[in-house]
């Protein structure tokens, strides 16, 4: 019986080249965000803000399809709408830059980096 033999190709293994791309991760595959450590305050107090560093985006890639758009930021895929990690959304995708605003409702235009540096 010819189909109860397994395939030739999937029994073996074949190791990657020296010169072959490895991916460590799959950049449109959702990232675990980091914890942040709760302070609890007294009562009546205003709890203290949560530092996040909103002037460093990296944009990475940008994807439009249709009429959804979405840019990975700071290795996390974000769509058009969306809040970004420490506040701030995701407000328009360009071919080449998109435009978000932070926390405090500050746009900022941020360019698709190329490469890795």
């Amino acid at each position: 019986m010819m189909y109860s033999a397994p395939l030739s190709d999937s029994v073996r293994y074949v190791a990657p080249r020296s010169d072959s791309i490895v991916v460590p991760r799959d950049p449109f595959a959702p990232q675990p965000l980091p914890r942040v450590a709760q302070v609890r305050s007294a009562p009546g107090e205003a709890p203290p803000p949560v530092a996040v560093d909103t002037t460093h985006w990296r944009v990475t890639a940008t994807l439009m399809a249709g009429s959804r758009s979405a840019a990975v930021i700071n290795d996390a895929l974000i769509y058009v709408g969306d809040p970004l990690p420490g506040g701030g959304r995701l407000k328009s995708v360009g071919r080449d830059r998109v435009v978000l605003t932070d926390r405090e409702g500050v746009t900022h235009t941020v360019a698709v980096k190329e490469g890795d540096t």
